[in-house]
């Protein structure tokens, strides 16, 4: 991986505002607030498919949540990360057993778009 790349990313994301108080709606419906390595992941995934027009791979997203919490991640932290924000907040979708398909819902963006104004 290539690590300017990566320095220049988390520079990038760390610049981005923090979850604010407030919580966005889609189409008049609330959007469950993310926090910590959630709202990191979600926003890493945000900006690598925006530079790349591809999704991240688990592991460069370890990467991210590792330079985030300082301390080793492993693949199976991040698959944990990806369930809850597919199954418990529907802000990703993703295939099973296939790499780099995982994407934004529609309920994702607005949460996102909601957090870098």
């Amino acid at each position: 991986m290539n690590h300017k790349f990566t320095d220049d990313l988390l520079e990038y994301i760390a610049e981005l505002p923090r979850a604010p108080k407030h919580r966005p709606r889609l189409s008049g419906k609330l959007l469950k607030p993310l926090a910590g390595n959630n709202f990191a992941l979600l926003k890493y995934i945000y900006a690598y498919k925006a530079e790349h027009d591809y999704s991240p791979s688990v592991r460069e997203m370890s990467e991210v949540v590792r330079a985030r919490s300082g301390s080793a991640t492993s693949c199976s932290v991040i698959h944990y990360h990806m369930e809850r924000l597919k199954k418990d907040y529907g802000y990703i979708d993703y295939l099973n057993k296939e790499a780099r398909t995982v994407h934004l819902t529609a309920q994702g963006r607005q949460y996102i778009q909601a957090h870098l104004v």
